[in-house]
């Protein structure tokens, strides 16, 4: 592994860095709603070389305002984000699916709620973190509604061995969920 100094606006520093590499793992959760990152590794990427794995979390969502629901997504679910930040993500994996029409093996994992102790620069998840300071700053543990909307959620070490098993394994257009299990957050 080789790190590359630039930002997601870098188009020349992302597409040459993707097309000298061998694979490219797109994290750029924060910086989901931008199209930049992805849109510029694949403008680089190389035929048959797996180029772009993106991470997309909350893609898949329903609102229920709390309220239970029991539909269930997998990977052969026809879904249509109707959140603007949803429908964003998904153009990006989209594009990712356009690129593997033209002969890139790239693959789209969509993770759910990532909980666990990561081992790399940033040792925490971002939801969890974030849902136990809103509820200490409250006082209370929060939810909208009754709380008995369903999340699912995946551990980071979960995630790791997917991302790997798709850089040996997946098959260009591949889309895979990662999820095993779920909260409710009502207490």
């Amino acid at each position: 592994m080789r790190p590359v100094l630039g930002t997601l606006d870098d188009a020349e520093i992302i597409a040459r860095a993707a097309r000298e590499a061998d694979a490219v793992v797109d994290t750029a959760e924060a910086e989901s709603r931008r199209r930049g990152g992805s849109h510029h590794i694949r403008a680089g990427a190389a035929p048959g070389n797996l180029s772009c794995i993106p991470a997309r979390s909350g893609i898949v969502a329903t609102v229920t305002n709390g309220e239970r629901s029991d539909s269930i997504y997998d990977e052969y679910s026809s879904f249509t984000p109707t959140i603007p930040r949803m429908q964003q993500r998904a153009a990006i994996d989209q594009a990712v699916f356009d690129a593997a029409k033209q002969g890139v093996r790239s693959v789209v994992i969509r993770p759910t709620m990532i909980y666990g102790e990561g081992r790399g620069s940033r040792k925490e998840s971002a939801q969890v973190p974030a849902l136990i300071e809103n509820a200490k700053k409250a006082g209370v543990g929060l939810h909208i509604g009754k709380g008995e909307n369903i999340w699912a959620n995946v551990h980071i070490d979960d995630v790791t061995e997917l991302y790997l098993l798709a850089l040996q394994k997946a098959p260009a257009g591949a889309l895979y969920y990662a999820e095993n299990g779920e909260e409710v957050l009502k207490m």
